[in-house]
C-alpha cells in the first residue's frame, strides 16, 4: 500500500517540505512552469528496502483517463497494463528460473525488467536473449493468454 501526496501547484512550485519552503526560482522559458507540478511517493509502512513503479504518459489534459492504467502484484513481480502493453518489474534480484504471466487480448507488447542474463524460451519454443547488465526483455506481437518464459543458460 502505497501513500500518494499530491506537491506543487500555486504557491508550491519550488516547496521543499523538510524546510517548509517554497524556494524562489525563474523560468528559462517563457510561459513554462518549471516545478509547478510533482507527486512524492513513499510507503505507507517504513521499511529499509522500497520499490516504486511509476507509470506515466504525456497527454493533453482534456484526454486523461485516471483509469488508465491497472496495477497487478503478480507476488515476484509489480505488473502494470496500459492501453495495449504490459510492464512486468521483478520485486527482487531473486531471478526466476521461469515465469509465469498472463496476456490480454488488446496487449500488443510485453516489458519484462529483472531477469537474469541468458537465454529465455517462451512456451511456444521463441527464444529471446536477455544481455548481461540489461536484464529486461521486451516482446512485441506476443500471443495472448496465459504465458511463460523459461530460463536455460547464457
Amino acid at each position: 500500500m502505497l501513500i500518494y501526496v499530491q506537491l506543487g501547484g500555486e504557491g508550491k512550485e519550488f516547496w521543499i517540505e523538510s524546510t517548509q519552503t517554497n524556494y524562489e526560482a525563474t523560468s528559462r522559458e517563457p510561459g513554462a512552469e518549471p516545478g509547478a507540478w510533482r507527486m512524492e511517493v513513499s510507503p505507507k509502512n517504513a521499511n529499509k528496502e522500497a520499490n516504486f513503479l511509476h507509470a506515466m504518459v504525456v497527454s493533453p489534459i482534456s484526454t486523461v483517463d485516471k483509469n488508465r492504467f491497472q496495477y497487478t502484484d503478480l507476488n515476484w513481480a509489480e505488473r502494470v497494463d496500459g492501453e495495449n502493453y504490459t510492464l512486468i518489474f521483478s520485486k527482487t534480484d531473486n531471478y526466476q528460473n521461469k515465469i509465469s504471466f498472463s496476456v490480454q487480448k488488446d496487449t500488443k507488447a510485453v516489458f519484462i525488467a529483472g531477469l537474469v542474463h541468458g537465454k529465455w524460451k517462451t512456451q511456444q519454443g521463441i527464444t529471446y536473449e536477455v544481455k548481461e547488465f540489461e536484464n529486461c526483455l521486451f516482446i512485441e506481437n506476443i500471443a495472448q493468454g496465459q504465458q511463460s518464459l523459461t530460463y536455460f543458460g547464457k
